[in-house]
Order: C-alpha cells, then sequence, then structure tokens
C-alpha cells in the first residue's frame, strides 16, 4: 500500500468498528485516489469516515441512505458501492440489490447529487437519468417494473416535468400496498383501484390514467377492465378523462338492447357500426353527458332512458338536443309543483314565448324547438309524459335558411396555397392539411367526409383512370354514397396514405388504423388519432393570421369550390380546348371526335365531381332554334318540345323524349338545374330519393357534354372556313 497516499494516510487514522471494512475502504482509496489534492483528500476521507461504525449488514439500502445525511460527497460513496460489487464483502442479499443497480451506481458515481434526492430512493436503482440531464425518482421494487416505468415516462414530450408525474413516480411502490407487482401481468382492475385511492388526493389521478393506458396500449389487453368498471379504453383516450372520472363520470359502451346505466355521469362510445359520417369524426373519444343538470327526478329517468334507447334519431342529435331538453324541463319544472308526468299546452306556449324573445337567431331558436319537439315526441308515443292534445305543433317554426358562408377572394385563395404548400416540408401533418385544404376546393366532400375516409373507401372503376370513393351524407344515415373523383384526387389521397404508414402501423386501435387522415398527439405521443375538424381549421386560421388576411375556415373553402373548380381545373392541365369552352376563346385546332369526347367528359367530371357514364340522350342538340317548327320552352328553360302538344302520359320527364330539342345557347340553364340537383341531394337522406336525382343529374351532364362538344365542332368548323 503506498504510504505516500494523503486519503489513506487521513482514514488509516479513523477507528473503524469493522476492521476487514477498513481494510477494504483503505485499499480502494489507494488504487482509486493517488494523485490528489490535499482539500480533496480531506474530503474524500470524511465521506468515507461515516462507515466507521458500520459493519456489512448496515450497507442495506434503506439504512444505508439515511446514514450518508452528513456526507457531501456522496459520489464517492457510490464509487465504493461499486467496488463492493467486485468483491466478497456484503451479505449476497444486499450485494445482488447492488449488482442489479449497476448502472444507476455507476451514473451517481460520476455526478453530484443532493443528499435530499438520495433519501427519496427507495431503491439503488430507484434514480433514472433523462435525456435532458435530469434526475428522476422512480420508486418501483422490481427492476422490471423500473424499466416499465421509464419506458412510459419516455413516451410522452417532457411528462416528468409535470408534478403529477413526478408524484406518481416517486410512490409508485408505496400506492400499490399490499399488491405484489413484479411484471405487466400483475396489473388489474384492482390494483389500479388500490392506487387510485392512494393517488386521487395528492393530484397524481392523471398520470395513474395515462399509465394504464399505456399499459392497455402495449399488453393489447382490452379487458384489463371489467366492462362495469366505468373505464374504457376508447374513453381513456380523452385528455379530460382523469377529470371527469373523479367528477363520477364513468364510461359505457353504448348498446340499446342493454340496461340503461343507474349513474347520473355518463361518457358515452359508441359501436363503430352504428355510427354515421359525422358520428365518426364529432367525437371519437365519446360524449359527456350530465343528467344532474336536470333539477327533478322524475324526468331524469326518462332522459336517460330516451338518451339510451333506438328511437329513430342518431346519438349524436339525441346528444346535440339535451341541452335544449334540459332547459326546456327545468323551465316548466320552475313552473309547477307536482304533475311532472303531464305536459300542458299553456306551459309550452309561455316557454315558447321566453325563446322568442331570449334568441335572437332565428335558425337557433328551430333548432332549439325542434331538439324539445324530438324528446315531446318520444315521451308521447312511449306514454312517458300526458302532453295535452295540439301542444307539439306549438313547436313548429319557419325560418330561412341562409348560407353566410363567405367565398375566399382569388387573391386571398393563391397567398393560402403558396402558403400551405411552403409548410408542406416542415411536417408531415402540414402535408396532410394541403391535402384536405385541395379536396375542400376540388371536390363535393365536406370536411367530415373528408376526414372519415379510409383507404378502402377509394374504389377503381371499369374506366381507365376513374375512380369512386364512399362516404355517408350527414343526412344519409348509415348507407353510403358513391362519387367519382378525379385521377388527381386519387393521386393526393395515396400521397397520404403513404405518409401516415409509419403512424398507421403503430396504431393498435382497430377502430381507428384504417383512417386515411391519421395524427400523433403532441403531449402523448402513444396516443394515435383521426385529424378532428378543429385541427384543421385552426390550422387555417394560424395560416391566414401569418398572411394577414381575415380568417377563413373549411366552410368558405367547400363554397369557394362552386366557383373556383373552373380555375383549379384549368391548373391541372386540362387541353386547350376545353379551357376555350370554359373561357369563350374561338382558338383551337381539334378535329378528332373521340379526343373531343373524352376530354370534355374529363372535364365536366371533375367540376361536377359526377361520372357521366353510358347515358344516352334521346333529345336533338343544336346549334340554333331556327330548324325549330315549334319553340313550347319545356324543363324550365333547358329545351323545347317539338311538337305543339304532348303526347306522353306517362309523366316521365322531358330529358328522355325523343320530341325534345335543345340548343348550344341553354347551356346555362342545365348548369342551373344541376346546382338545384346539388342542393337536394344535401337535404335528402332516403336512398332511392338520392339515387334518382343522382341519375338525373348524370343525365343533365350528357346533355351538357353533347352541347359542348356540338358547341366545339361548330367552332372548329368556324375556324377551318376562315
Amino acid at each position: 500500500m503506498n504510504t505516500s497516499n494523503e486519503v489513506v494516510r487521513l482514514i488509516r487514522q479513523v477507528e473503524f468498528r469493522d476492521k476487514e471494512l477498513k481494510k477494504i475502504v483503505m485499499e480502494f482509496c489507494d488504487n482509486k485516489y493517488n494523485n490528489v489534492s490535499s482539500t480533496q483528500s480531506l474530503e474524500i476521507s470524511r465521506s468515507f469516515k461515516c462507515f466507521s461504525n458500520h459493519i456489512s449488514q448496515d450497507f442495506e439500502w434503506n439504512k444505508l441512505k439515511f446514514f450518508l445525511r452528513n456526507v457531501r460527497a456522496l459520489h464517492h460513496v457510490f464509487s465504493l458501492l461499486l467496488h463492493f460489487t467486485t468483491i466478497d464483502y456484503l451479505p449476497n442479499k444486499i450485494r445482488d440489490e447492488y449488482i442489479l443497480a449497476h448502472e444507476q451506481l455507476t451514473y451517481l458515481s460520476q455526478t453530484t447529487i443532493q443528499r435530499c434526492t438520495c433519501e427519496q430512493m427507495e431503491y439503488p436503482h430507484s434514480i433514472w437519468l433523462t435525456k435532458s440531464s435530469r434526475n428522476i425518482i422512480i420508486n418501483a421494487k422490481s427492476l422490471d417494473i423500473f424499466k416499465l416505468l421509464v419506458d412510459f415516462i419516455d413516451t410522452g414530450t417532457d411528462l416528468y416535468k409535470h408534478e403529477a408525474y413526478k408524484i406518481f413516480l416517486l410512490n409508485f411502490e408505496e400506492s400499490m400496498q399490499n399488491h405484489s407487482i413484479i411484471s405487466l401481468d400483475d396489473f388489474n382492475y384492482d390494483t389500479f383501484k388500490t392506487q387510485y385511492q392512494y393517488f386521487k388526493d395528492k393530484n397524481a389521478v392523471n398520470a395513474l390514467f395515462y399509465f394504464y393506458y399505456y399499459i392497455w396500449e402495449i399488453s393489447k389487453d382490452k379487458n384489463l377492465f371489467p366492462i362495469n368498471s366505468g373505464i374504457i379504453y376508447e374513453a381513456m383516450k380523452r385528455h379530460t378523462f382523469s377529470s371527469e372520472y373523479l367528477d363520477g363520470y364513468r364510461a359505457y359502451y353504448h348498446n340499446p338492447l342493454e340496461n340503461v346505466p343507474l349513474t347520473d355521469k355518463w361518457i358515452l362510445i359508441q359501436n363503430e357500426e352504428y355510427k354515421t359520417n359525422n358520428e365518426k369524426t364529432a367525437k371519437l373519444h365519446g360524449n359527456s353527458i350530465d343528467f344532474n343538470r336536470i333539477v327533478a327526478k322524475e324526468y331524469q329517468a326518462i332522459v336517460k332512458e330516451w338518451i339510451w334507447v333506438n328511437t329513430g334519431s342518431s346519438l349524436l342529435t339525441k346528444i346535440k338536443n339535451y341541452g335544449y331538453v334540459v332547459d326546456f324541463l327545468n323551465f316548466i319544472c320552475s313552473r309547477k309543483k307536482h304533475q311532472y308526468y303531464e305536459v300542458s299546452i299553456d306551459e309550452v306556449l309561455i316557454y315558447k314565448n321566453n325563446i322568442l324573445s331570449t334568441v335572437q337567431v332565428d335558425s337557433n331558436i328551430g333548432r332549439t324547438f325542434n331538439g324539445v319537439k324530438v324528446f315531446l315526441d318520444y315521451c308521447n308515443d312511449t306514454k312517458k309524459i300526458n302532453i295535452e292534445k295540439n301542444t307539439l305543433i306549438q313547436l313548429t317554426h319557419s325560418y330561412a335558411r341562409i348560407n353566410n358562408a363567405e367565398k375566399v377572394s382569388d387573391e386571398d385563395l393563391v397567398k393560402i396555397a403558396n402558403k400551405m404548400k411552403e409548410k408542406t416540408y416542415e411536417d408531415i401533418k402540414f402535408n396532410l392539411y394541403y391535402v384536405i385544404f385541395y379536396l375542400l376546393l376540388e371536390s363535393e366532400m365536406r370536411l367530415s367526409h373528408i376526414l372519415s375516409l379510409e383507404i378502402n373507401s377509394i374504389r377503381d372503376t371499369i374506366k381507365k383512370n376513374q375512380y369512386v370513393i364512399e362516404f355517408q351524407t350527414k343526412s344519409s344515415g348509415t348507407f353510403e354514397i358513391k362519387t367519382g373523383i378525379t385521377k388527381y384526387i386519387k393521386k393526393h389521397l395515396d400521397s397520404v396514405i403513404s405518409s401516415t404508414t409509419m403512424i398507421r402501423n403503430k396504431c393498435q386501435d382497430e377502430s381507428i388504423n384504417n383512417r386515411i387522415f391519421l395524427k400523433r398527439n403532441i403531449n402523448r405521443s402513444l396516443v394515435i388519432s383521426p385529424m378532428r375538424k378543429d385541427d384543421f381549421n385552426i390550422y387555417l386560421k394560424n395560416i391566414c393570421i401569418e398572411l394577414r388576411i381575415k380568417p377563413y375556415t373549411a366552410k368558405n373553402l367547400r363554397d369557394t369550390h362552386m366557383t373556383k373548380s373552373v380555375e383549379y381545373s384549368i391548373s391541372k392541365g386540362l387541353h386547350q380546348l376545353t379551357q376555350s369552352i370554359l373561357t369563350g376563346h374561338k382558338n383551337t385546332e381539334i378535329t378528332k371526335r373521340h379526343y373531343l369526347d373524352e376530354d370534355i367528359t374529363e372535364m365536366l367530371e371533375l367540376l361536377y365531381q359526377t361520372q357521366i357514364g353510358d347515358i344516352n340522350v334521346n333529345g336533338e342538340v343544336l346549334i340554333n332554334s331556327s330548324k325549330l317548327c315549334n319553340e313550347s320552352v319545356v324543363e324550365k328553360g333547358c329545351g323545347f318540345c317539338k311538337r305543339s302538344h304532348c303526347t306522353d302520359d306517362s309523366y316521365f320527364s322531358c330529358f328522355i323524349c325523343k320530341e325534345f330539342a335543345t340548343t348550344v345557347d341553354r347551356k346555362s340553364f342545365f348548369e342551373e338545374r344541376i346546382k338545384e340537383i346539388d342542393f337536394k341531394l344535401e337535404t335528402l337522406s332516403t336512398r332511392h330519393d338520392i339515387e334518382d336525382l343522382q341519375l338525373k343529374k348524370q343525365l343533365l351532364l350528357a346533355y351538357l357534354k353533347k352541347i359542348y362538344i356540338i358547341d366545339a365542332q361548330h367552332i372548329n368548323k368556324e375556324n377551318l372556313n376562315v
């Protein structure tokens, strides 16, 4: 042993209770601290002096960490503990404990750690160094569970910085009480309840819920909690679920065939097979309902049943109307002491006058009355409430449906398009937003249609480069609507599917992993969810703010589609003839009919988002009406009947009659009729009516196509004669 080693000399002067320990410490210092200053030598010797009154059994961690309180340079002690793992001095159980914590001891021997931090560590492996070099205490007895917690806290963006997560990790083992947890399979509803009771008073329930959601994800065990627990996998994706659960909310799968839940606060998760298109995009992780908002308990039971059972209205519609129903019931309840199961015409009239005097917007009045009427219709049909005769008719209200969406100006549209395209290189989600922007302008789909699209929504047709897409309109119920899309739209959708493949592969939620537009949540990267309407609208608003133009939403873009589709069809490189037809220029050299036919077909299908197909046009298209002997205008100005009186008693449309004729200057009338059909398609709900109008639209487009062809041929003929 080197007699010149100052540290060894100082330790030799200290009396140790355990002579073997003194020898080990001196040998360790002789090898490690040969060239240190006098000041450092004094500091090191003082660090090891704390062991002078202890024996090997005292090195058990829960004893050791407390007599280290007086040690200033703890990293020297951790270096010695590392040395103990390589020699035969400590009892096997204690030595094994430090061997398992080798990684942590190595780190602690190379850094400065506060004594209070050391005391918080229940086990020598309880400390974890984050990527940003911050110390986090994770008290879990099992090293496997410790590693599980490290992986968990590493899933989110800086979760360890939040106080709730610090509390959760620090008290994890203590929160388990008498449960023995050594592997992932040991977590269940019982362990959750025990930990919930522990953490609910420590403001750390949010971390607890996210941890069990993490377990649910990695274990792929969707039966982690029983159905009657009020905790459902889909509901745990809600950012507010932990606070809602604390507030008494419980989650349920909406199944009208089962009994109505007895609790007063629900989070309803609807079965995917029953969802309409709007329900798929509106509330993906459930809708919260607080029945305590209803003053009279007698009414609470009725409203619960109305929400739960099948009544003809969708669940989303009933939830939207719930607020109107609550206000109505509380209003009439405040004016009666008894007879809750009766509603008189006088009560409804008083309520109606109150709404008319307090609600300013006409459409809101209509929605309010309709929501209450739907509920009272149910009560009347089921005899839940005795409603006086002629009462329901008082809740009718006529109002004009006004489209308040402002079209996007040409200048602003170009600015938005350029800025969005510029930002596509910054982030994958910006690329998705740009595609959504494009689809809103180039298709007839609403934002909800676009966001609900699935990979298998896009279908090939028999015709090359022609595709259809299936989606549900807000009024079509549960069946799907097919609409034609161009190859350009198909190309953009394919690019989105490709760019979101990695996210989709990591998504284990079968109800959403087939969606085209997916996103990874910012603060909870483990949670993958479909894009919401708010995501796009907020992004679009921020783009507008950055450009210093008025803020627009998806509704503005969709309305702009009706007037900007011509400009965008030109930008997609349609043939010169198509452009000349659209702009009125007479400078084409096209003479081949088959090329003319294909080009105009593509142009019309692009503009009107409908495939024309093989529709026969029985009527005649003329350059002008000079050859007509009779000019009886029919079909709202679209054409003429060749006969002086109609001989067809079938009541079929004039468009399919051989005696129908039109001229090229009548194309604006056809365009107007197509607009009328598009408007009606938005309001219809039955499959038969929708398909009937779609066929009529195809027929009108077939006429429009023939008009364009005849007009173009006439223009070409005139140019050749010049």
